[in-house]
């Protein structure tokens, strides 16, 4: 009788009305509760007594049930709500992360700029995913159950994590990532901001002409867009799964009648990663701010006219050409991207 009366104790709450009582949890008013707990206290001061007789040890029996009928006749569930909050966040992250990497048996196709996991490891994480789920979509949930969900989604995303590892290929610092992804690109992967899609200067030059490895006049992304801070110009690259990026180099067009490689039109930029098109963060210590940077006139290869920034090694799924200042209206031949 005792240790089923702490069992109800230890499940049972205090409350005035349960309004601060979570929906998955039991509550009963003080007023029942005393005389409960002040029948659990006797029955245990009775059974730990050597000299207590045995209409003692009824007496306090059968208080102790009566008492312990009386919580269970009006014990009622609270009706406060558990705090969802932080486990639907972390569901949120986890739904984007079980798709950030790419999914093979072994790297050996992939570059070691790519990441990769199993289908196992997916489908064990995704399970996980499934599981809190459940908990976010359960009314009843406890304050408890949702912080257990939390704690178990979180030590999934920890082993999903770790189990990410770069493909075997050897990519190095002079690898251009864009080309490599070109097959699979669609024009719904370039977004850009202040403009007409494929610019006024020739709508046959569009942006996908700003990744095709050519330096070719002909062969360039003609926006006819001045950027400013105020109305920023983008080229955004959507790779589809976690690419390892450390590098950029732009090569700006300038017209050959323009004497001088200085007047590649771009004053201003930055570069972004993000991977849900979103949330973008800058991967460069500082954004470039000054004076024109160089450019190339149809054809020109020579790297003194390529601008070429280095920065900490992103992994991400989108990368972005983020140009807050021109000159003139911006026009790239070319936008690569590198590995570490």
């Amino acid at each position: 009788e005792i240790v089923t009366a702490i069992g109800i104790r230890d499940s049972t709450e205090i409350s005035a009305d349960g309004t601060d009582v979570f929906t998955g949890n039991q509550w009963v008013t003080s007023a029942v509760a005393t005389p409960f707990l002040a029948a659990l206290a006797a029955a245990q001061a009775v059974a730990q007594n050597p000299a207590a007789t045995q209409q003692e040890i009824t007496d306090a029996g059968t208080l102790l049930a009566t008492e312990r009928g009386n919580v269970l006749a009006v014990r009622t569930a609270g009706s406060m709500l558990a705090n969802k909050a932080p486990l639907n966040a972390a569901i949120a992250a986890a739904n984007l992360l079980k798709d950030y990497y790419k999914i093979a048996a072994n790297g050996s196709a992939l570059y070691n700029n790519q990441k990769w996991v199993t289908s196992a490891d997916q489908s064990t994480y995704v399970a996980a995913i499934t599981a809190a789920q459940t908990v976010a979509n359960n009314v009843g949930a406890s304050q408890s159950d949702v912080t257990s969900a939390i704690t178990a989604l979180d030590g999934a995303t920890t082993t999903f994590t770790n189990a990410a590892t770069v493909g075997t290929q050897t990519s190095t610092s002079t690898d251009n990532i864009a080309p490599r992804y070109q097959t699979v690109w669609t024009n719904s992967v370039y977004n850009i901001s202040g403009s007409s899609f494929y610019g006024s200067e020739n709508r046959a030059m569009g942006p996908h002409l700003a990744v095709d490895d050519s330096v070719a006049s002909s062969s360039r992304w003609a926006s006819w867009v001045i950027a400013t801070a105020a109305a920023p110009v983008y080229l955004t690259l959507d790779f589809g799964d976690a690419v390892i990026v450390g590098k950029s180099v732009i090569k700006s067009y300038r017209t050959s009648g323009n004497s001088g490689a200085a007047n590649g039109r771009i004053t201003a930029f930055d570069i972004e990663y993000s991977n849900d098109g979103v949330t973008w963060n800058s991967a460069m210590s500082a954004p470039y701010s000054g004076p024109q940077i160089p450019g190339c006139a149809n054809g020109e290869t020579n790297a003194d006219y390529f601008f070429t920034s280095t920065f900490t090694a992103q992994t991400a799924k989108m990368f972005r050409l983020k140009i807050t200042g021109s000159g003139s209206d911006v026009t790239l031949l070319d936008w690569c991207l590198y590995g570490q």
